[in-house]
Parts: C-alpha cells; structure tokens; sequence
C-alpha cells in the first residue's frame, strides 16, 4: 500500500489461486493474479454485529473506536443502515 494525495492510496495484491479452468484444457492450480488501484479512503465503518458487546449508541461506538484510532482525526461518527461511519476530516 502506498499513500497518495489526500485520501488516495494505491493498493497491489497477489495470490496464487486455483484455477479450475472454463474450456477444460485451461486449468492451471497454481495461476498467479496480481491487481492494482487507487481506492479513497472513506473512513472507518463499525458493524455492531460483527463485535461483542454490540456498541449502539454513538458514544459506544466512540469508547470502543478510541483504543483502535486517534478519533480527533475523525468527524463525529453517524448511523448508516447497519454500521456507524467515522469520516475522517481531511
């Protein structure tokens, strides 16, 4: 991962998969696929159903946010469908 300007960063990934093949005669289990993208950073989702104990509230969700990032660096978290959304201020 590389920072770019702003909240950009250019991302590369690499794995060997597995490749069942689509003709029949092109499998290959050990196919390299490589990627790269510039993706913004949009800020830090929670999911309270993905964690135990579940944060709620706001204020919940900033206690248990504070030993993970610097939340100054963050606008006030809000509700958006089924996560909280800390943006950041840049």
């Amino acid at each position: 991962m590389q920072r770019r300007e702003g909240n950009l960063f250019k991302v590369r990934m690499s794995m060997t998969v597995d490749f069942t093949g689509l003709t029949g005669e092109d499998e290959n289990p050990e196919m390299l696929v490589t990627g790269e993208a510039i993706i913004p950073f949009k800020g830090v989702f929670v999911t309270p159903e993905n964690l135990s104990p579940k944060p709620l509230t706001v204020a919940e969700v900033k206690d248990m946010a504070k030993d993970y990032i610097e939340l100054s660096a963050y606008q006030e978290p809000y509700k958006d469908g089924h996560s909280f959304i800390l943006e950041p201020l840049i």
